[in-house]
């Protein structure tokens, strides 16, 4: 049950931050809902009576607020969060490493909801009560996890890639180091298609955090940014009104053949120095701008690239 309930936690914080923020915000975006919306913004008077208002799902509270505000937790954990909440994923295979580790996950981003909500003086400072030192030992030791393996798997690049320096003559370094990043060339400046939640898989070619060759691949989920009207009406359909402005990759992975480091996940690439937004080339741009609206509920559903 620790997971279950940590999800809804999660749910229920996310929920409770935008509500602080602004009613509305916890709508479906459908004009079927505008009887729910007049609840919630305190017009009751002018709705249909319903038993209860409806509300977004646990998925679109956790993405609403990751656009509200900045959001350093890693979404593909809190993703599995809600599916175990929601019976897609069995609480019986994962053993106590795996549960502790999401439990983190879940103590981390509720940290930084509580943050959000104390700068509208909506909490008091004792958010934990009296397990506030196991709640600060667990998300140090966390991250501190997480920097010991970046460290370890950087250590064990950078000696490889003395190694291979050794073997080559300074004269060829370059050409080979080319020629070892040329694999990962093709799979940059185009889309590669879909992942298992039907959103588009991009790269992008850069410096190797490690090495400093250029060449590396950082492979991500494509995001698109969206401006909406300041008013939309009850009967306005959203991929309607909706104008896509931006496309940029969320950075997933990065791997590079010169000194053959591999990392994943955003609290690597963070560590890294790897940027949570990546921009993109012009003919990803061009593609994603060029087809139409219509697919705009995708955008927040679950990222996890594996």
């Amino acid at each position: 049950m620790v997971l279950m309930n940590a999800a809804v936690a999660v749910e229920n914080l996310s929920k409770a931050l935008l509500f602080s923020l602004n009613p509305a915000y916890l709508v479906e975006l459908h004009a079927k809902q505008f009887d729910a919306l007049l609840h919630l913004t305190g017009r009751s008077e002018k709705a249909a009576k319903l038993k209860a208002p409806r509300t977004i799902g646990a998925k679109e509270a956790l993405a609403r607020v990751r656009q509200i505000m900045e959001v350093k937790t890693p979404k593909d954990p809190l993703d599995q969060l809600i599916e175990i909440r929601d019976g897609a994923l069995h609480t019986g295979y994962f053993d106590q490493k795996s549960t502790r580790k999401l439990l983190t996950i879940a103590l981390r981003y509720a940290d930084e909801i509580y943050d959000g909500l104390e700068s509208l003086q909506a909490c008091g400072d004792d958010r934990w009560g009296d397990h506030s030192d196991m709640v600060d030992l667990l998300v140090e030791e966390s991250l501190t996890d997480v920097q010991h393996e970046v460290n370890r798997k950087v250590a064990a690049a950078r000696q490889r890639l003395h190694v291979w320096l050794d073997a080559v003559p300074e004269a060829e370094q370059t050409a080979v180091a080319e020629a070892r990043q040329l694999t990962l060339s093709h799979l940059a400046g185009h889309p590669l298609g879909k992942n298992n939640e039907g959103l588009e898989i991009a790269g992008e070619l850069m410096h190797c955090p490690v090495c400093n060759y250029p060449g590396a691949l950082c492979l991500g989920v494509v995001q698109q940014e969206y401006e909406f009207p300041d008013t939309i009406g009850p009967m306005d359909m959203i991929e309607e009104v909706a104008s896509l402005v931006d496309v940029y990759i969320e950075p997933k992975t990065l791997t590079c053949r010169v000194c053959d480091v591999a990392l994943a996940g955003m609290d690597e690439l963070r560590v890294a120095g790897i940027p949570d937004r990546l921009e993109i080339e012009e003919n990803i741009r061009r593609f994603f701008f060029a087809r139409p609206v219509g697919g705009l509920n995708e955008l927040r559903l679950d990222l996890d690239l594996f």
